[in-house]
């Protein structure tokens, strides 16, 4: 997060306010950013969701137990979060969820593209093997997934936009 540059946010500020979203060790965070203030709101917690996910794959119960976690932490954050949603990352971990799911560079994923994906990671769940879907099964990609779309749906984002950290 602190590698995102002025130079990078401050054009997009011109906007209205930013969420950025980043991990903070284990801490999935949220900073919104305004021309006059920032404040940072703890979104949720990958090793919470990753204790939803047991299995590699992740079943439909595991994913369904997840999900609900993601929403119980995600609904006392979501009226804090200002009128005009503008989502930004830099993360790795969506980036890479981000370039599962488009062979080309990415670099506006929209809410569209993360259901699609999630719609594959559920078939998995299902018995659809992850190779033929082109998706890993690793618990870490399912609980980024997981979040990011439960994020986007309950707090009305319709695009996250994808920052090079070393811009």
């Amino acid at each position: 997060m602190d590698s995102l540059s002025k130079h990078i946010i401050q054009p997009l500020l011109n906007d209205g306010p930013l969420s950025v979203l980043f991990l903070k060790d284990d801490d999935i965070m949220l900073r919104v950013i305004k021309k006059s203030n920032n404040m940072d709101l703890k979104v949720g917690s990958m090793q919470h969701i990753k204790h939803h996910i047991q299995s590699e794959p992740a079943t439909a119960i595991e994913l369904e137990a997840a999900i609900a976690s993601i929403e119980d932490e995600l609904e006392p954050v979501i009226p804090s979060l200002p009128a005009h949603r503008t989502l930004v990352t830099s993360e790795l971990l969506f980036q890479k969820i981000a370039g599962i799911a488009s062979d080309k560079d990415v670099s506006n994923f929209k809410v569209d593209d993360v259901e699609r994906l999630f719609n594959c990671l559920a078939d998995v769940a299902y018995g659809t093997p992850a190779k033929l879907l082109g998706i890993p099964e690793n618990r870490e990609f399912a609980a980024g997934l997981l979040f990011l779309r439960e994020l986007m749906h309950h707090a009305n984002f319709s695009t996250i936009t994808l920052l090079n950290s070393t811009s």
